[in-house]
């Protein structure tokens, strides 16, 4: 009956993905915006995932601690990206692999923050693949789980509305980076404020 809870939870998950997607799609999703503590949030995510990483003897680095700015936007949908890009990249790294969280401003002033794997790495067909709703990768490391494969496109939507985007780079045997970028506009320089343009009549 374990088996029968198991994969009604995962029923649950693909339907609640397919209707955030479907959502967002006819434009409806709309932000419950506020300032994210990014630090707290990462630890959060990765604490979730923590027991499927160690069963997969995996090393966690997270390079955020402490360090990373804060964020105007949505809690609910930030942690969803993170955990998609987590268990992705746990899910595809094979047992004793690296996972690594890390982030950086660049010179424009956007935070990025990547999610890197020591995983089975894709190609450009593959990226496509995984970018397109219903896109599963097929792989020997997919035997113990199915889903709909909307992890990346809800991602990708999800980033889009915080005008955002997801970059995903990857080789084949090497690894994949996935990376969410923020605006500057929101980024937030320092704690408990929030920047100019987050209270300007931005969408």
């Amino acid at each position: 009956s374990k088996d029968i809870y198991d994969s009604g939870k995962k029923l649950l998950q693909i339907i609640n993905e397919i209707l955030d997607v479907s959502r967002i799609d006819v434009g409806e999703r709309q932000l419950n915006e506020g300032l994210v503590k990014m630090d707290g949030l990462i630890k959060g995510c990765l604490e979730f995932l923590s027991l499927k990483a160690s069963e997969n003897n995996l090393t966690i680095t997270n390079l955020t601690e402490n360090s990373i700015p804060n964020i105007v936007g949505e809690e609910l949908a930030i942690k969803q990206v993170l955990i998609n890009l987590l268990s992705n990249a746990i899910k595809y790294t094979p047992p004793g692999g690296r996972v690594t969280v890390s982030h950086e401003t660049d010179g424009e002033g956007c935070l990025r923050i990547s999610v890197t794997d020591t995983g089975i790495g894709l190609d450009e067909a593959d990226i496509e693949k995984a970018l397109s709703p219903f896109g599963q990768i097929e792989t020997s490391l997919d035997r113990t789980s199915s889903g709909a494969g909307l992890g990346l496109t809800l991602a990708d939507a999800l980033i889009k509305l915080h005008s955002g985007r997801l970059e995903l780079f990857s080789q084949k045997g090497v690894g994949t980076t996935a990376t969410i970028v923020f605006p500057p506009s929101r980024v937030s320089r320092s704690e408990g404020s929030t920047p100019q343009s987050a209270h300007s009549g931005r969408k």
